[in-house]
């Protein structure tokens, strides 16, 4: 279980959704994320600014190390901007380009763990 499943986790424990509650949560968890990976813009710049969107949440993808370290929020952007880890969006070129620069084993992934660094402490590319 990653750790993204964390706060899922958290609901289901705590709360013990059942038939259609257990749906209506599933359903809202798929189409959040779907939209967060999506290059859906969200016009309105108050929504943009309380909830995390596509634009906010690409942030989190970009190839620059620094930029993976940032936009971690999920829901509401109030958390990174709490603990100082927010990008502001507009501040990156539109085409900002997405992606790792080294590979990341899926065991790793899987486990919510970071990705090793290569022996010599550069980044490993990706083949």
């Amino acid at each position: 279980l990653g750790l993204r499943g964390v706060p899922s986790l958290f609901f289901y424990v705590l709360f013990s959704p059942e038939g259609p509650v257990l749906v209506l949560v599933m359903l809202y968890g798929v189409v959040h994320n779907s939209l967060i990976h999506s290059n859906v813009r969200i016009p309105t710049r108050l929504l943009n600014w309380i909830f995390v969107t596509g634009e906010s949440h690409f942030v989190h993808h970009g190839r620059d190390p620094r930029l993976g370290n940032s936009n971690f929020g999920f829901l509401f952007t109030f958390w990174d901007r709490i603990f100082g880890t927010w990008v502001e969006p507009a501040s990156l070129p539109r085409d900002h380009p997405l992606g790792l620069e080294y590979e990341v084993e899926t065991s790793r992934l899987v486990l919510g763990l970071p990705p090793k660094r290569a022996s010599t402490g550069s980044a490993v590319s990706a083949s």
